[in-house]
């Protein structure tokens, strides 16, 4: 089958082989067991339940005791009547994975919801529902730590009608287990629900056919090169499967399941470690097996090539849209905080990048002139390059669960490179923003301060989404050409505005003085509250 290059579509010329390829290869329709992604609110008790399921301690190994990336467990049920097989993905219940969550709800079959006895319904469990909802992904409740009271009530059952989810004792679909992640409690009336709701959904695949499958998590191993965690949809993994998977490719050179045994093989449903890519994948990537090897790297390259043109379009797009009507000085500077960032795994990596870009984002809405600058990222230890990167460009280097190059060593004891190193997401992000308020301030320390004056009245404006605002000056004084800064309650609410025009009752003016009243016009939207203070620099 010829590939056209110049196909606009790169992604539909790539169904259109995988298509091919099923056609050539047909496979045979068969069960496969369920994908159950395990949700719900931070220390409700997910990983100590799925311990408790699979006879594992992974929640006394984790760091900080919260669940930092997508883990798969593969467990097998062996009883007197029949073997069954589930899949489970325990997701991180921290606010800020929440593509993670989203990532973990995609792949799935059935949502097990768990919600903790004590604290019940929280901004991560509504956050789960809706998100199982949008997806229309059937919902099992477990509610846990039943342990904790004797005589427990089923109140929980009507608390969380109002976010669409119906209890069988209320008439309703869902199914509602009371467990103890603790004592086991409910363990086995849990499973056997997850069963029925498999069988009611008559969950199949095809198999001995090329496969394809999605990217959980990958890291960078040292000794091995790139691994990808990854999930078979359909079809049958092999040793030796020429692989397309996002912008990278490779033939599968090894095969391990979760206990890392090596396999041959690798069916639908089964979570799988498998080493042989040209580099690391990212999370959520799909995963296809091609028929050769040349193929497989023509379409890796043409999907880099696409996507380095459209993310030139989308920063130029972000460029005119971010200056287009700017509210700064003609000559005012964005402050960067610039970061290098090197983590253990590609799903860390996308969560602090989508942690920063939010805080950006937020900066940019309360009309600040600072922001976080990513100047590089990666998955792997810290090395020569990432250090020599951070004297150039006076960086400081934020990794997660990584170590330094032992070759570096020697070149930090002869250049100074400020490097943090953290283990726990949430204390990396705090960080940060540490950083970022000590830059922000220095900058406000090094404005020359030329007044002081309070609001007094606030108008809106009817020419643009701007406002006028009344002010007295209580000192110095202000000018046409001003830059402002806002507080409220001794705490900057707003950084650096260029005033849009200066006016005495209906006069536009050059300059107003100590002890006169004025107005001044902002632009841009901004929240004023009578009593606010304004700085004013020159």
């Amino acid at each position: 089958m010829q590939i056209d290059q110049n196909e606009r579509d790169i992604e539909f010329e790539i169904v259109r082989y995988r298509d091919y390829m099923l056609r050539k290869y047909k496979g045979i329709l068969k069960s496969r067991p369920p994908i159950v992604s395990v949700v719900g609110h931070i220390d409700h008790g997910k990983t100590s339940l799925l311990d408790k399921i699979c006879s594992t301690e992974i929640s006394s190994k984790e760091i900080g005791g919260i669940t930092q990336k997508i883990n798969a467990y593969y467990f097998q049920i062996n009883d007197d009547q029949k073997k069954s097989s589930i899949t489970f993905l325990d997701t991180p219940g921290h606010s800020a994975f929440y593509k993670m969550r989203l990532r973990g709800i995609n792949i799935t079959d059935i949502v097990l919801l768990v919600i903790a006895m004590d604290d019940g319904i929280m901004s991560q469990t509504i956050e789960s529902i809706q998100y199982a909802k949008s997806f229309k992904i059937p919902i099992i409740v477990a509610v846990n730590k039943i342990d904790i009271k004797k005589n427990y009530d089923k109140d929980i059952e009507n608390h969380i009608l109002q976010y669409g989810v119906q209890s069988e004792r209320l008439g309703g679909e869902n199914q509602f287990i009371y467990v103890s992640a603790k004592t086991g409690e409910g363990v086995h009336e849990l499973l056997d629900a997850i069963l029925i709701q498999s069988e009611m959904m008559e969950l199949k695949a095809l198999q001995n056919c090329p496969a394809k499958g999605i990217v959980i998590e990958s890291h960078l191993d040292n000794r091995r090169g790139p691994i990808a965690n990854i999930i078979v949809k359909e079809g049958t993994l092999r040793k030796g499967d020429v692989i397309l998977c996002g912008f990278e490719y490779g033939r599968v050179k090894d095969i391990r399941d979760l206990n890392g045994k090596n396999v041959e093989d690798a069916f639908p449903s089964l979570p799988v470690q498998i080493l042989g890519l040209s580099d690391v994948p990212l999370a959520g990537d799909d995963l296809i097996v091609l028929q050769d090897e040349k193929k497989a790297k023509d379409f890796a390259l043409l999907r880099k090539n696409k996507f380095r043109e459209i993310k030139l379009d989308n920063q130029k797009k972000c460029f005119e849209k971010e200056n287009e009507g700017a509210f700064l000085k003609g000559d005012e500077k964005i402050i960067s905080l610039n970061i290098i960032l090197k983590t253990d795994t590609q799903g860390i990596l996308d969560t602090i990048q989508n942690s920063l870009e939010e805080r950006n984002r937020s900066l940019r809405l309360k009309k600040t002139h600072s922001q976080v600058k990513i100047v590089e990222k990666g998955v792997g230890r810290i090395n020569n390059n990432d250090i020599i990167l951070a004297i150039t460009s006076k960086s400081i280097i934020f990794g997660f669960n990584v170590q330094i190059d032992h070759s570096s060593k020697n070149l930090l004891k002869k250049k100074f490179v400020d490097i943090r190193n953290h283990s726990i997401i949430y204390e990396l992000l705090k960080e940060i923003d540490m950083e970022m308020n000590k830059i922000e301030r220095k900058s406000f320390n090094d404005k020359i301060q030329i007044g002081k004056l309070y609001v007094k009245n606030i108008f809106k404006s009817s020419k643009d989404r701007g406002v006028i605002v009344g002010c007295m000056v209580s000192s110095g004084k202000i000018r046409k050409d001003s830059i402002i800064s806002i507080f409220r309650d001794k705490k900057v609410i707003f950084r650096n505005i260029q005033i849009d025009s200066l006016k005495r009752f209906q006069n536009n003016v050059l300059e107003v003085r100590e002890g006169v009243e004025c107005g001044i016009k902002i632009k841009s939207f901004v929240n004023l509250q009578i009593g606010d203070k304004i700085i004013v620099f020159e």
